[in-house]
Order: structure tokens, then sequence, then C-alpha cells
């Protein structure tokens, strides 16, 4: 059982050469306590794209970092998109939305 995943419904899994992302049900979420944990607003998200894994060519969480990515970790990046399909590669990861955006 992978803890940032119970209870949530999965619905695609990739998984590249060392990397994995997993599209999950989305709801709602305080993703601006980080930053100020005063802020209580919440927002909600159809889907969440989480991604875990090998990052040295940004194939996880962009170019933000090259670092591993050892924990499950949603990709802010997508955060309110509505991503409808998940891909990936030996060193890449790819997905579109709902307007077939790649």
């Amino acid at each position: 059982m992978i803890p940032e995943l119970r209870n949530r419904k999965v619905l695609s899994i990739a998984c590249g050469e060392h990397h994995t992302l997993a599209l999950v049900e989305g709801g709602l979420y305080n993703l601006n306590e980080v930053t100020d944990p005063k802020n209580k607003e919440k927002s909600y998200c159809p889907v969440d794209l989480f991604g875990w894994g090998e990052n040295t060519c940004g194939q996880v969480m962009g170019y933000e970092t090259t670092q591993v990515v050892s924990r499950p970790t949603v990709i802010r990046y997508f955060f309110g998109k509505e991503i409808k399909g998940i891909h990936a590669n030996r060193a890449s990861s790819i997905c579109y939305d709902s307007q077939g955006n790649v």
C-alpha cells in the first residue's frame, strides 16, 4: 500500500524506466498552506497527477528540481487542469487534457 494514495481511486498508472505517474480522482485541497499556513482556502481539483522516482531529465516534476522524488508527490503544475491521460517512457512523461492539449 502506498500511503499517499490510500483511500484514493487510481484512474491510471504509467511507468517509465525509473519513474512512475499516477492519475487519481481529485478533491478539495489547500495548496496555499505550504506557503501561507494562515490561508485555509480550499480549491477543487477534478484529478491529481502524482509522480515519483528518478527525475534527472525532469520526467517527474519538470525542471523545478532534478533530484529523485522518493514518495508520490502531487505535480502542482497540473493542479486544476482536467488531465485525461498519461504516458511514461524511458526518461520522459506526457499527459493530455480534456481539450486535447499535450
